[in-house]
């Protein structure tokens, strides 16, 4: 997993709650969603591994990364048909069974590619959990004009207040000379 704190959705955050369940925090999205916040301004976070917490909400290039795969798929599969037709192994309608071969793998490349584009996610997906917060879940939202609607969206859900997100602080190991 990559670290990209530098563009997380915490650090833009003017109205930060955690919360004990998941139903909870899914049902305050929901609300923030239909009050017309939109999800780049949302950050959904999940306690992970390593005190690191993980945004629900991050674009992974699943999309980008089909269609990559898949013309890289279409074109192994036309190029093998190609090879066969040059050894007389491609049969009758060599035009047809690249067209067909050329399909399947593409399919099947642009579905293994949806499945890598899992793991390559945007900008901004994890961050160092606060030292101060123990919330399973923290609803970070850059709330604009907007901090006490949002707030109250997220009492409503049985959200808690959690200070404005600042990353635990580093002690430099000293090291005897």
């Amino acid at each position: 997993m990559r670290h990209h704190d530098h563009d997380s959705k915490l650090r833009r955050a003017n109205v930060v709650a955690g919360f004990d369940s998941q139903e909870d925090a899914d049902d305050a999205l929901l609300e923030l969603r239909n009050a017309g916040i939109p999800d780049r301004r949302i950050g959904y976070y999940y306690a992970a591994e390593g005190g690191r917490m993980v945004d629900l909400l991050a674009n992974h290039h699943r999309f980008a990364a089909t269609i990559v795969w898949g013309i890289v798929g279409a074109a192994l599969g036309v190029g093998a048909v190609y090879l066969l037709d040059r050894r007389g192994a491609a049969g009758p309608d060599p035009a047809g069974m690249a067209v067909t071969v050329g399909i399947c793998v593409a399919l099947f490349f642009g579905t293994l590619g949806e499945i890598a584009g899992l793991w390559t996610a945007a900008p901004g997906e994890d961050a160092p959990a606060p030292a101060e917060s123990e919330a399973p879940f923290v609803m970070a939202v850059d709330a604009r004009g907007a901090a006490d609607r949002v707030a109250e969206i997220l009492h409503r859900r049985s959200g808690y207040d959690l200070p404005p997100y600042a990353p635990p602080a580093v002690i430099p190991a000293h090291l005897p000379m």
